[in-house]
């Protein structure tokens, strides 16, 4: 059973996290990306064959700055305009 439109939504989650990892390996800020879509990746070879070349949305990000970048990135204040909505399946 399930979502009918379950299928077309990870396709589209998969495509976005490939997007997003493929940004912040070249933000200026961003130190480390690990990713299995991406070439810089190990094991990418091997994600290649078995992922079907959809690599999930798992995406790692290792900010530069030492151990605060991560807070002060935790801890900015947030763009008012963004909001986040629940979309039925």
């Amino acid at each position: 059973m399930g979502s009918p439109r379950f299928a077309l939504r990870m396709e589209c989650h998969c495509d976005n996290s490939m997007h997003v990892a493929a940004f912040l390996a070249k933000h200026p800020k961003v130190a480390t990306v690990i990713y299995p879509g991406l070439a810089t990746h190990p094991q990418h070879l091997l994600a290649a064959k078995q992922m079907s070349q959809s690599y999930d949305g798992m995406v790692t990000a290792v900010l530069k700055g030492g151990l605060l970048a991560p807070k002060r990135f935790i801890v900015r204040p947030w763009d008012s305009r963004a909001s986040t909505t629940c979309a039925p399946s």
